[in-house]
């Protein structure tokens, strides 16, 4: 059986499977959680990460925010334990992909979308597209 530590926590986790009936939400990205997923070994303790957010890097350059890297948190560094998504808006409290210098922060899920992705009702790939506010712009070249 699989077994790791993981920087988010503090025992150790097992692979292990989690069932329909189960229903649980991935302690990193808050998302539900079925099949293979790694589990805390301890009894009582309810952390469970999807095999994909065990594997997230812990830094990443992202387009949506290229000013500065991105560092995975396991939890939001705010006072109230929540953050904002910079992308969809949405709140979140747990695992987020943060820059301490702008305060900037994204859903493992938002920073994870593709930048191109086929679609069957449109006969062109689409695109992802960022939007900045405009002092970003500013001096700015293209972004690639």
């Amino acid at each position: 059986m699989k077994q790791l530590n993981h920087f988010s926590h503090r025992h150790p986790l097992r692979l292990s499977g989690v069932q329909p009936e189960d229903q649980t939400i991935c302690s990193g990205c808050e998302l539900d959680l079925l099949g293979p997923a790694y589990i805390c070994t301890k009894a009582g303790c309810s952390f469970l990460l999807h095999e994909s957010c065990v594997e997230l890097p812990r830094r990443v350059r992202h387009k949506s925010h290229p000013k500065h890297p991105l560092v995975l948190l396991s939890s939001p560094p705010y006072s109230d334990d929540e953050f904002t998504c910079d992308a969809c808006g949405d709140s979140g409290h747990a695992f987020a992909f943060h820059c301490f210098t702008c305060k900037f922060d994204l859903h493992v899920e938002c920073a994870s979308l593709p930048e191109t992705e086929d679609s069957d009702d449109h006969e062109h790939p689409v695109n992802l597209l960022y939007s900045f506010p405009e002092e970003e712009w500013k001096g700015s070249t293209s972004i690639s």
